[in-house]
Order: structure tokens, then C-alpha cells, then sequence
């Protein structure tokens, strides 16, 4: 679970070279982007409560990718 865990959110990875390298943000919505890092906050927390590293892990990985997202979006607007 550990490797799911750092490899799911990485994937993310793509979007954000792409709107902070090639500052390309056509057709993101900063909105979706936002909720999505506002929902790994919750996972993140249940992780912690219920002392599941994997889960924890993931969704401090995809709180930083997301919020990253929402950055270069604003950032380059």
C-alpha cells in the first residue's frame, strides 16, 4: 500500500509541470482542483486518527500536488 500510496498522487505531477513549467492552464478549473485538495485534508486527518500511514501519506502528497495546481492556476492567470 505504501508504494500505491506515493505513486497515486504523483500522478497528479503531469498537470502541475504543465501549468508551472509550460504554464498551460487552459481548461482547469481551480475550483475542482481546490475541492480535491479540501478532500485529501479530510483523508489526511482520518489517516492520522485512525493511524493509517498509507492513507495519511497519500493524502499529504495529494494536499501539496493539488494545492500546487491551484498556485500555478492563479498564479498564471
Amino acid at each position: 500500500m505504501y508504494v500505491i500510496a506515493i505513486v497515486g498522487p504523483f500522478m497528479i505531477l503531469p498537470q502541475v509541470v504543465e501549468i508551472l513549467v509550460h504554464k498551460n492552464i487552459q481548461g482547469v478549473s481551480v475550483a475542482t482542483w481546490f475541492l480535491f485538495g479540501v478532500t485529501a485534508f479530510f483523508w489526511f486527518v482520518y489517516g492520522i486518527l485512525h493511524k493509517e500511514k498509507p492513507i495519511a501519506l497519500a493524502s499529504f502528497l495529494s494536499i501539496i500536488f493539488n494545492f500546487l495546481v491551484v498556485i500555478g492556476v492563479l498564479i498564471n492567470r
